[in-house]
């Protein structure tokens, strides 16, 4: 009044619950995109999945406000090893095992291939739930694939809460966010992995080679009388050499057919009709593919300078067969050469007849036998 004494009061009260609840949500957003930088720039650096999953399930369990996450990694038989999780019972992460059949929650979002949201796990009708989940009395939940190789599955991430919650499109474009990186995870140290394979494997050929270029230049320098003859026997081998490395580069140094190495080697006088095939085809790996591509150069050179295909007559049977011996599986070529000049076994081992026996014993840990019919060899 007049004189300053209070005689009443006027108020306004205002509702900001949307405000705080926005508030809220965008602090929820904040931290999650914090935790999706985190995430990312620990994939960047950092090829340990083990460490990138470990990460990755803590994250997802604050910016989800859940108690429990996991990552399950599918394993070939079928069955959800849980590799990495927060708030699952002591001793389960390593152990634990989900079924991959459409029965779990895991199973199912492999096969729709989607993000699958779960309010009631009791009254869930698309799938029962597996223990796992029941055992930590979870009720709802979300989860989604991790990508390997080539479009895959790798696994499943998932995040659980006890309580009964409606997740959000933003909380599921969130679970997705995390998965994808872990998918880009998964791929590098794939590739990393199949780098150092490369690596290793590229290291031993390259070894393997230049043990046989050695042998092959020491057995050239022994039986040749000239620097011509030396210059020719290099020549041809390494020809030949580099044949079977082109096939090998063509499979991804995976092997070669007998029948692809017939054809390479052999293609020009098999057209003419002077060698005849009867050979049952089989997959070599890369070391056999090498050996045997110089075993059928040697005996066409062979036969092509003193044999059954020096003259117009000759001619050669090739076969190979599949067969049983002492109880093994065991694969026998045979070279049988007729129509060609006169053969006499030769008084001395040549340089040919040298790298056959290497070649066959020693990179094939096969059986070599030389018949000198004088009708042709055999």
């Amino acid at each position: 009044d007049a004189r300053g004494h209070l005689i009443a009061v006027a108020a306004i009260a205002r509702d900001i619950t949307k405000r705080k609840v926005a508030e809220q949500q965008l602090k929820v957003r904040i931290q999650q995109l914090q935790a999706i930088s985190d995430i990312g720039i620990m994939a960047l650096v950092s090829s340990d999945l083990k460490k990138m999953f470990g990460m990755a399930v803590e994250h997802l369990a604050r910016g989800l406000n859940v108690e429990l996450a996991k990552v399950l990694e599918l394993r070939p038989e079928g069955e959800l090893v849980l590799v990495a999780g927060v708030g699952w019972r002591k001793g389960l992460v390593g152990k634990a095992t989900v079924s991959g059949d459409t029965d779990s929650q895991a199973g199912y979002t492999l096969s729709v291939a989607k993000p699958v949201l779960v309010e009631n796990l009791d009254k869930e009708s698309r799938f029962n739930g597996p223990p796992l989940l029941h055992h930590h009395k979870v009720t709802s939940g979300l989860s989604t694939v991790i990508r390997g190789d080539n479009g895959r599955p790798y696994g499943v991430l998932g995040a659980h809460t006890r309580k009964k919650r409606r997740f959000t499109n933003h909380d599921v474009h969130f679970l997705q966010s995390v998965a994808n990186i872990l998918t880009t995870a998964v791929q590098r140290k794939n590739y990393e992995d199949a780098q150092e394979i490369l690596h290793r494997e590229l290291s031993h050929r390259v070894k393997n080679n230049v043990t046989v270029v050695q042998a092959i230049a020491r057995m050239a320098a022994q039986f040749s009388d000239s620097k011509e003859q030396l210059v020719e026997s290099l020549e041809g081998r390494l020809a030949a050499l580099t044949q079977s490395h082109d096939l090998l580069i063509g499979s991804n140094w995976t092997g070669a057919s007998l029948a692809r190495i017939n054809k390479l080697v052999l293609g020009t006088q098999v057209a003419r009709k002077r060698i005849h095939l009867d050979i049952e085809d089989i997959k070599l790996n890369a070391e056999a593919t090498q050996a045997i591509t110089m075993v059928i150069y040697e005996l066409m050179t062979n036969a092509s300078k003193y044999g059954a295909l020096s003259n117009n007559k000759g001619s050669v049977e090739f076969s190979g067969r599949c067969m049983r011996r002492d109880n093994k599986s065991v694969y026998q070529l045979t070279w049988r050469e007729s129509g060609g000049p006169a053969v006499k076994k030769p008084r001395r081992i040549g340089y040919g007849t040298k790298m056959l026996k290497w070649t066959i014993e020693r990179k094939c840990s096969g059986d070599l036998g030389l018949d000198w019919r004088r009708e042709g060899l055999q």
